[in-house]
């Protein structure tokens, strides 16, 4: 047999799968031709088949010496070479061959994948399109595409690469599940969910799946399916720290909080340096009433990551710097770099130094740094001041008097339910901490439930509100009341009354009254220059974009105010109590005792212990209501009073 038809045997052998016969049949050749340009070419293949890169590399190179211009020998060596690890070499045949051959989707394809080893992604995703444009059924350079896309940012563009990628191939677990990243960083949450199951249906086994799937749908507020899939990548990773932490923060939400602290205590029997989980585990105890312990975790949290701007935000909370304070120093060395990125880190930095710096008695570098961290807050907020203040206007002309006395009369029967509403920092959880100390009361803290079963109900049939109230039935306004007490039961335990304070209920005050017409509301009021200046002072931890411009923030106060206004000449005398901070801070035991009478509640000197109440409160106030009432927050904006000037003259009132 002469040696062509060796050649050929031994390559039928390959294709019929049988490799190491094909490998001896091409030896074979070689040891009669040592110099035979075809079998070392499928010699070489045939090793690079079977991951022997080092002998499929010497073996091209027995080619490409002598003859410097075989394209396919120059393309199969930077194959050999970049699985080998080597991107830079791999990267130089392929430019070798592709000078050749222009054209070589092959060798395209390899330089785009070694540049993108080599961190050039902008240059890896010219090669990737130029391999398409000569091949576009090419899924791996789709899927590659994508991923670069992805690593520059640019994840709608990403998104259509591993869909095109799909449209080819569907059972693709890679391009489901990086298109279902891409989708959740775009906050199309719904899509993302539906890809990370087709990529969980491909790969049930694969824990990263079910924790991205999990984050996904907790930003669609799915809580118990978001639990559901961690505890199943818990499962499947059972020695994850990271897994274990998120699942405690999950259960946190749903206020298992047994549940919350195992689950990060686990995190931290895996990983005991883990300061994210050490963090997570110290808000809880914050939010529990235990403060020294939850200090202890925030400060080993900041010890463990010193360059991690959320751990000091969260432990100002709890704790009160001198101007001593080696942690201040620490935030300030900070400062530098961070500027420099101008994002959501730089932000909390700034809030949390402003904190400290109050702490320690300098005012004007707290505000100047309140000023920063705001302005860049700002900057990143998508807020439209002509929306906003229109939909409150809005509000106004929809209830009108005729609307309330044509609607009234039907709402659920409920007397459970107390509404805590006014601006955030006017004092509605010292108001609901001091109504938790009653044995009738369970305090719900602030919860979404009212607007959430509004739209439930309205959607998709009805306009968004307040239009929506027009066309709503009578029937509907009775449902509305019913599905908002079923709702705050599957979550609070049997009690006579209930708390829901989150203050932007006041958005809803004539809505609830028709709906819950036996519902009791209470608005909270303080001073506006202070309410807006603590407003100004906190990083909120999502929404409420109208408090990072001292003049929007005043602009919306006082649009608040009208709103309120017009809610006391259409609501029934008895609904709506008003209740100052000022007044509660200079008398509580009068001030608990009307807010006690306009609820229905016999009188319990318990209540004016509302600081010993060992309920959880999560809001920004958690730490004040912990302690004795105290009179330092009254006219705190005074010292301010210049650097306030944009606020004052948007209130509408003097500095003095």
């Amino acid at each position: 047999m002469n040696s062509a038809a060796m050649l050929q045997n031994a390559l039928d052998l390959e294709n019929r799968g049988r490799l190491t016969e094909a490998i001896a049949g091409y030896e074979a050749v070689l040891k009669r031709e040592p110099g035979n340009v075809d079998a070392l070419f499928l010699l070489g293949r045939a090793h690079i088949q079977l991951g022997r890169t080092d002998d499929g590399a010497r073996l091209l190179r027995r080619i490409v010496a002598p003859h410097p211009r075989h394209a396919a020998a120059l393309t199969l060596l930077g194959l050999a070479l970049e699985r080998d690890g080597r991107p830079e070499e791999a990267l130089a045949n392929f430019e070798h061959a592709l000078a050749i051959v222009p054209n070589n989707e092959t060798a395209l394809t390899g330089k785009a994948d070694a540049l993108a080893a080599l961190g050039r992604h902008a240059d890896a995703l010219s090669a990737f399109d130029r391999a398409l444009a000569l091949d576009a059924g090419n899924i791996a350079a789709w899927c590659n595409r994508g991923l670069m896309l992805e690593t520059l940012g640019r994840d709608g563009e990403a998104a259509v690469s591993f869909e095109r990628a799909l449209a080819l191939k569907f059972d693709l677990f890679e391009a489901h599940f990086n298109l279902a990243n891409a989708l959740h960083r775009l906050n199309r949450n719904d899509e993302a969910v539906t890809h990370y199951r087709h990529a969980i249906a491909l790969r049930p086994d694969f824990a990263r799946t079910h924790a991205n799937l999990g984050v996904a749908l907790h930003a669609l507020g799915r809580w118990q399916q978001s639990i559901d899939a961690f505890t199943r990548a818990d499962e499947l990773q059972p020695g994850s720290p990271e897994i274990a932490s998120t699942l405690g923060e999950l259960y946190w939400h749903r206020e298992r909080f047994d549940d919350a602290l195992a689950a990060f205590d686990r995190a931290l029997s895996l990983r005991p340096d883990y300061a994210e989980a050490l963090n997570r585990k110290g808000r809880l105890l914050y939010v529990l009433g235990r403060l020294d312990e939850a200090r202890a975790l925030m400060e080993e949290a900041v010890a463990r990551e010193p360059d991690n701007p959320a751990h000091y935000l969260d432990l100002t909370e709890v704790k009160r710097f001198g101007a001593s304070d080696p942690q201040l120093a620490a935030m300030e060395s900070l400062l530098p770099d961070l500027v420099a990125r101008q994002d959501e880190q730089t932000v909390k930095l700034h809030f949390a130094l402003a904190k400290a710096y109050r702490d320690t008695g300098a005012p004007e570098a707290s505000f100047r740094h309140l000023l920063e961290g705001n302005a860049l807050k700002r900057r990143q907020a998508g807020y439209d001041e002509g929306v906003i203040l229109g939909q409150l206007d809005r509000i106004r002309e929809v209830f009108t008097p005729e609307l309330m006395s044509g609607k009234a009369g039907h709402g659920d029967p409920s007397q459970r339910p107390i509404f805590i509403i006014g601006m955030p920092r006017s004092g509605t959880t010292l108001v609901e901490q001091i109504l938790a100390g009653h044995p009738h009361v369970a305090a719900a803290g602030e919860r979404t439930d009212f607007g959430d079963a509004l739209d439930a109900l309205a959607a998709p049939a009805l306009a968004l509100y307040p239009d929506c109230v027009a066309a709503m039935t009578l029937g509907q306004i009775g449902a509305l009341g019913a599905g908002y007490v079923a709702r705050m039961a599957e979550r609070l335990p049997p009690s006579d009354r209930f708390t829901d304070k989150l203050p932007h209920n006041f958005l809803y005050a004539g809505l609830i009254h028709l709906a819950l017409p036996q519902a009791r509301l209470i608005h909270c009021q303080r001073d506006p220059a202070d309410t807006c200046l603590s407003c100004f002072s906190t990083l909120f931890k999502a929404g409420l974009e109208f408090t990072y411009d001292l003049a929007e923030l005043g602009r919306y106060y006082v649009a608040y105010e009208r709103l309120m206004a017009h809610w006391r000449g259409v609501l029934p005398a008895g609904v709506m109590l008003e209740v100052r901070y000022e007044d509660v801070v200079r008398n509580l035991e009068a001030e608990a005792r009307r807010i006690h009478a306009h609820c229905g509640l016999g009188w319990d000197e318990a209540c004016l212990d509302f600081h010993k109440t060992d309920r959880p409160v999560a809001t920004a106030s958690a730490a004040q209501v912990r302690q004795p009432l105290y009179r330092s927050a009254v006219g705190r904006w005074q010292p301010y009073s210049e650097q306030l000037r944009p606020l004052l003259d948007a209130l509408g009132r003097a500095a003095d």
